[in-house]
């Protein structure tokens, strides 16, 4: 896998784009790449790092891969860091709402509805 290779290469799993503030991490989440996500929690990367200031749009606000799961419906991305050790499902937007808590809401009701 070529992540790995990366690693061993001596590369920076952690370490957000410059241009697109997003880390490794947040590209695998991004396209639900399952091996690429198992890989980087695996491999011990932080399940809750927010991205960072982008050069191209200029945004300040920072997401968690959960957050973007749920933005790119991501479905099985969701649920793979639903279970990552250490997450945090206590995440609250600026308008003083849980999104995760919301997102899980509404998947248990459409299962309840299905």
């Amino acid at each position: 896998m070529l992540l790995q290779f990366y690693a061993e290469m001596s590369g920076n799993l952690h370490r957000p784009s410059a241009d697109t503030g997003y880390s490794l991490l947040h590209h695998a989440v991004r396209f639900e790449c399952m091996k690429a996500l198992q890989y980087l929690l695996a491999a011990g990367v932080n399940p809750n790092l927010p991205t960072a200031r982008s050069n191209i749009t200029n945004m300040s606000s920072a997401s968690p891969p959960i957050i973007l799961a749920g933005m790119y419906h991501a479905p099985r991305a969701f649920v793979a860091l639903c279970r990552a050790p250490g997450i945090d499902l206590e995440i609250w937007n600026m308008s003083g709402k849980n999104l995760v808590r919301l997102w899980l809401n509404l998947a248990y009701l459409g299962f309840a509805l299905a």
